[in-house]
């Protein structure tokens, strides 16, 4: 997403994604937290922030930088 600061991310964009899919399908947070080995405030605060979770994920954004170069 789009923030740098902090501390590295754990989940990449997808997982951030994957929790928002699950949030507006309701399962519980311990499950998903257990899912992706991060804790239930991880997740809340991913669902707090509508996705926008500490840095982005490097991986992605070099691959659309190659795309545009």
């Amino acid at each position: 997403m789009t923030s740098t600061i902090g501390r590295p991310r754990v989940l990449t964009d997808e997982q951030v994604a994957e929790i928002l899919a699950w949030y507006r399908s309701r399962r519980t947070l311990t499950q998903v937290a257990r899912q992706y080995g991060v804790s239930v405030s991880t997740i809340r605060d991913v669902v707090a922030r509508a996705g926008s979770y500490k840095q982005r994920d490097l991986k992605r954004s070099s691959e659309v930088l190659k795309k545009k170069g």
